[in-house]
């Protein structure tokens, strides 16, 4: 994250009303951007006090509007935990001998003495294969847990793996390869056994290959909220909410303003939304996405924090009660009711979130007669 420092003097004045409390527009200017034309429509009223004294809530209302990415140039591939699939799976047991190191018995398909096991579990239920360990990483993730249920905002009628398009099982003394092209995941679980006569170790080694699954059973939706978020201030060693500035007094206060996204925190959000993000480009594909989702230009920049250094000093006759209020957009997955996405056939994972922050920024006073 980038970061810089601004310091600046204001000298903050605020025009009363006949009322108590003063919502002027021609108070002090927004620093940093100023709103768009649309702004009362586009984000909620920012929250001011009707007293001095009146403790007010540190974000606003949120504005919501949703869209589904059916029939629009969006992917929708998840991480997931657990699902519902279709199984390809293999054993061989394995064993490390005093002399001649690892060897292996002939593979096999895998046989629960009369049928194949539906449920997954073998061995008395010591062996739960629905949920193996995963074979290879991507960025520290195990990426062969994603499926492709919506390409270009098409269901697809059958899921694919946007990072792999086989699952490969290599087994131990020699023996053939078994190569499943289409497969959605690859992974193996272990079961140490006793080993035998002349054996440092023995273990049953179950291979294992989803070969299909079942599409996602409901549509697929993009929430964005857009709000305002109250920014901290320091001042005199205080982290505070709001400064009173009463007549003929002054105060010195500085806060931190973050602008635009974190690339860390929606990068799992980008390549849920997106078949493949390279790193460098994720502000292109999740801001093109976006833009896509909603029909407007939404525009991704890189995380930066600025510190800001002001002035705030008093008016005759009247008490200020001044804030500090920095836009948010939030943009979330969910269903048509605007919950959190959920499917009956697989567990997701987090499907994570993006912040747009700190577009507008806004010093908001409200001033009352002096007491």
């Amino acid at each position: 994250m980038k970061t810089r420092t601004i310091h600046s003097v204001l000298m903050l004045t605020a025009l009363v009303l006949a009322t108590s409390c003063s919502d002027d527009p021609t108070g002090p200017d927004p620093s940093g951007n100023p709103p768009p034309e649309e702004f009362p429509t586009t984000y909620p009223p920012i929250p001011r006090p009707t007293s001095p004294d009146e403790v007010i809530a540190d974000e606003s209302e949120i504005y919501v509007a949703m869209t589904a990415i059916a029939g629009k140039a969006i992917d929708f591939a998840p991480y997931w935990s657990e699902g519902t699939f279709t199984w390809n799976v293999d054993i061989q047991t394995q064993y490390d001998k005093v002399i001649g190191g690892w060897d292996g018995d002939a593979p096999g398909d895998y046989w629960n003495g009369t049928a194949h096991s539906s449920d997954m579990t073998f061995e008395g239920g010591v062996v739960d294969l629905r949920n193996p360990t995963p074979y290879g990483e991507s960025w520290g993730d195990p990426f062969p847990r994603r499926v492709m249920f919506i390409e270009q905002g098409v269901k697809l009628a059958t899921p694919i793996n946007p990072d792999r398009d086989y699952v490969l099982f290599q087994f131990q003394g020699g023996y053939a390869e078994r190569r499943f092209n289409g497969a959605l995941f690859g992974g193996h679980w272990i079961l140490d056994v006793d080993p035998g006569v002349g054996e440092w170790e023995r273990r049953r080694v179950y291979y294992v290959a989803a070969m299909s699954c079942e599409q996602i059973d409901k549509p697929v939706y993009l929430k964005r909220e857009r709000f305002w978020r109250r920014l901290p201030m320091g001042g005199d060693g205080n982290n505070l909410k709001s400064i009173r500035v009463d007549p003929g007094a002054s105060f010195s206060v500085s806060y931190a303003r973050t602008q635009g996204t974190s690339t860390q925190d929606s990068y799992t959000f980008t390549r849920t939304l997106n078949a493949e993000v390279p790193i460098p480009y994720i502000g292109a594909k999740l801001g093109g996405s976006l833009s896509e989702a909603f029909g407007s230009q939404i525009t991704i920049s890189e995380e930066t924090e600025t510190t800001v250094t002001k002035e705030m000093t008093g008016m005759e006759g009247k008490t200020v009660i001044y804030s500090v209020w920095a836009s948010v957009e939030r943009y979330t997955i969910c269903d048509a009711n605007g919950d959190p996405y959920t499917d009956a056939n697989f567990t997701f994972s987090d499907p994570g979130n993006a912040l747009i922050q700190g577009e507008y920024e806004w010093i908001s006073s409200t001033a009352f007669d002096y007491e």
